[in-house]
């Protein structure tokens, strides 16, 4: 029997940026869609979102830019543009030192 592996994406709201640029990190890392490193997908919430759109072939750099670009629709209360996109090249690229 081959081996089976299972993604489980937990919720909360525009926090869900934070699962979506791992696995950004692992598309890019393995060179394929993450749909065709795990054989099942499940979330809750915004995982549920992310979950979806991997099923369905998203790339998680495009789940990234969903988040950047509108995370006051995955997210109730805050505004529908918030400045995120300041902050992306700080959660896309990894740090030498986590002392500044």
């Amino acid at each position: 029997m081959p081996q089976r592996y299972l993604l489980a994406i937990d919720g909360g709201g525009v926090r869900g940026i934070i699962p979506a640029v791992a696995l950004a990190k692992l598309d890019a890392t393995t060179g394929r869609l993450v749909r065709n490193t795990f054989s099942f997908v499940a979330g809750t919430s915004t995982g549920a979102i992310i979950a979806t759109a991997i099923a369905a072939g998203v790339p998680a750099s495009r789940i990234v830019s969903l988040y950047l670009d509108r995370p006051g629709r995955y997210s109730p209360g805050l505004p529908s543009r918030t400045p995120y996109s300041e902050y992306s090249s700080a959660l896309c690229t990894p740090r030498k030192s986590f002392t500044t």
